[in-house]
């Protein structure tokens, strides 16, 4: 797979930068990831850290459904909520989705 494209999605901002952290923690890389909420957006959308909120305010349509082979989305019962399920559009296009129960 080389280095798939990972969609991260939380509900809160604190969130997002602590899974981004334990990311870079991990793969060694300070510079992984990039974080798509409270007025952040990313420029590559390689490795994306984004919020339910940021992805339902973006215009989806935008954003191909097979545009992430990684989708891990954090307390995915919060997406259930969304009204346009962007996340679950997006999610249900991933080679490889993960959520947390």
């Amino acid at each position: 797979m080389g280095d798939p494209r990972l969609l991260f999605v939380a509900h809160t901002r604190e969130i997002l930068k602590q899974s981004r952290h334990a990311f870079r923690q991990v793969l060694n890389d300070g510079n992984f990831g990039e974080l798509y909420v409270d007025g952040h957006r990313p420029d590559e959308w390689w490795h994306v850290f984004a919020s339910i909120q940021s992805l339902e305010r973006m215009e989806v349509k935008d954003l191909s459904p097979d545009a992430f082979d990684i989708v891990i989305v954090d307390e995915f019962h919060h997406a259930a909520r969304c009204s346009t399920s962007s996340a679950s559009r997006i999610a249900s296009s991933a080679s490889t989705c993960a959520t947390e129960r």
